[in-house]
């Protein structure tokens, strides 16, 4: 934990540095010999950031390439407001993350909205994080959501 709160820094500022300067996506093992780390330090590493929502990409030959901004602007569509569909997502994922079962599954999330598809649920959670209400990892695990603070504030408005 100490390593990796100690080199989280150093490795966002290498790829925004490289990305700001438009040169291509290194490498992993070109990346941990300018930092001079581990390459298997630095794959754990990257999976943290990744898991925090950080690095959200990577191309064919797994480089990382584009970072999520750390505080994400709201984008044009959050000044629509939620429909009642998607406040109940919000609702359901936020209940069952609580619930300390992990984030839910689309299926779980269906059962808790009484839907018979999780076509409807895909595209709703799409549209939640287009809109900065969840975050997905790029690794895109089914369990794999997570609210974010304007997430949160959406839920503690809906309730009010």
């Amino acid at each position: 934990m100490k390593r990796f709160e100690k080199t989280r820094p150093l490795i966002l500022a290498y790829m925004r540095l490289r990305q700001d300067n438009g040169l291509e996506p290194p490498y992993m093992s070109e990346m941990a010999q300018d930092l001079a780390m581990p390459l298997s330090t630095l794959a754990s590493h990257l999976c943290r950031l990744e898991g925090e929502g950080v690095v959200v990409k990577r191309d064919s030959h797994r480089r990382p390439y584009m970072l999520a901004p750390e505080n994400p602007a709201p984008g044009p569509s959050r000044a629509e407001p939620l429909s009642e569909r998607q406040a109940r997502v919000l609702v359901a994922v936020n209940v069952m993350t609580r619930e300390g079962k992990g984030s839910p599954t689309f299926r779980e999330i269906a059962d808790a909205l009484g839907l018979a598809s999780t076509a409807s649920i895909q595209y709703q959670i799409d549209r939640l994080v287009a809109r900065g209400y969840l975050t997905r990892p790029a690794t895109r695990k089914k369990r794999a959501l997570a609210l974010t603070p304007l997430g949160i504030e959406a839920i503690t408005e809906a309730r009010a």
